[in-house]
């Protein structure tokens, strides 16, 4: 039986763990800040959003150090239940014993200086890869997936770096996909410097160049003065004067935060009722195993989609009637909205018009098609559904 996916791994600097010959001792890392004005998907679709240990002790101690709105975030998803730590010197033997294993083939080709190069060079795309193939055994173990959430490094890269897509990026951005449709209306933040003046964002900016930049490449490494679980202190202590630099946009970010959660905890319940069912235990299974292809999960949005257009209309009194009548009271029902029902059927320019110009023949098709799909029980009807009551949430929270 196909093992169901209800966790993802939202990774951060676990590429460092090549640094050192048990990958499972504790070393620095963090988490890519950009996961939450970049759709924050990961946090409703899936039951639980798992994190290195160290990356959520750094989160929050940056909160309480530096007033770091995302580690401010990230305690909040803690204390809800929804972010869960793993700590990795606490797996069990068998997997240290994995991570050990896959460490070291890892190594082979990834020897140490060469992972500090790429570091050094801001290559997300070969990191990634080292990270999701280190990550494999932790992920087997939880039953979950790598969330393929934006790396840390591309705050300070202008791109991914050569190398072609993973199939974690490919799942990743087909994740995206099917969280499209209920954008702009969801954001957990917007990105950072918004509605600001230009002159606070640049102060920011000033700092991350004059004091950031320099450390980065040791501090991503989690070597010399970084080094350890807590190699981030060095780092705020070279950060602790220029608070001030970050205050807006922190503010702004929380600001945003403190609007949106509401919404994003009440789409988690539609989700859990509506799409976790077929998410977790069909559709990534299927995915991952590569018995569903890419394509066919981006034609199960396309349906879902339309389905979700014109399924509402099914609670119409007048479109009840449309579907259990004779076409000869099929002009009589429809013909005040004749023409948006085609367009929400998905009927052509054409037929459209004619739902206008002839109500009654034009009517009759729809009433074919509408009878037809609420006949059929297909597999996107669950992914419709929860897109209608995701939108009614998102429109009145």
């Amino acid at each position: 039986m196909t093992q169901s996916i209800s966790k993802t791994y939202l990774t951060g600097w676990e590429y460092n763990r090549l640094l050192q010959a048990e990958p499972w001792q504790p070393r620095i890392s963090a988490l890519p800040a950009a996961v939450f004005w970049q759709g924050a998907h990961q946090f409703w679709m899936f039951r639980a959003v798992l994190c290195t240990a160290e990356s959520i002790e750094n989160e929050c101690a940056a909160a309480d150090s530096l007033g770091w709105a995302t580690g401010a975030i990230i305690g909040d998803l803690v204390a809800e239940g929804i972010v869960e730590s793993v700590d990795w010197p606490g797996l069990p033997f068998h997997v240290r014993e994995r991570l050990r294993a896959t460490r070291n083939q890892l190594v082979k080709e990834y020897p140490e200086h060469r992972v500090r190069d790429l570091i050094e060079t801001r290559n997300v795309a070969e990191l990634e890869i080292i990270k999701n193939q280190l990550l494999q055994p932790v992920l087997s173990h939880h039953g979950a997936m790598a969330s393929g959430a934006p790396n840390s490094l591309t705050n300070w890269a202008g791109g991914r770096g050569p190398g072609s897509m993973s199939s974690t990026d490919k799942i990743a951005v087909l994740l995206s996909k099917l969280a499209a449709p209920l954008l702009p209306g969801l954001h957990a933040c917007r990105p950072p410097g918004t509605g600001l003046p230009a002159d606070v964002v640049q102060r920011q900016k000033d700092v991350q160049d004059t004091v950031e930049q320099p450390l980065i490449t040791q501090l991503m490494a989690g070597d010399a003065e970084f080094g350890g679980a807590r190699g981030y202190l060095p780092y705020f202590e070279a950060l602790s004067t220029h608070t001030d630099a970050y205050r807006p946009i922190n503010e702004q970010i929380l600001a945003d935060w403190s609007s949106n959660r509401t919404r994003l905890l009440r789409l988690r319940d539609v989700a859990a009722k509506h799409l976790w069912p077929s998410l977790h235990a069909e559709w990534l299974p299927a995915l991952t195993s590569g018995a569903m292809t890419g394509a066919a999960f981006e034609q199960l949005i396309s349906r879902a989609i339309r389905r979700s257009a014109f399924d509402r209309f099914f609670d119409s009194r007048p479109i009840r009637t449309v579907i259990g009548s004779v076409p000869a009271a099929v002009g009589v029902a429809v013909t005040a909205s004749g023409v948006a029902i085609a367009t929400a059927a998905g009927l052509d320019a054409t037929q459209s018009a004619g739902a206008s110009a002839g109500a009654a023949a034009a009517a009759e098709v729809v009433r074919q098609r509408l009878s037809a799909l609420a006949s059929q029980r297909r597999e996107d009807k669950p992914l419709a559904v929860f897109y209608q009551q995701a939108n009614r949430t998102i429109a009145t929270t």
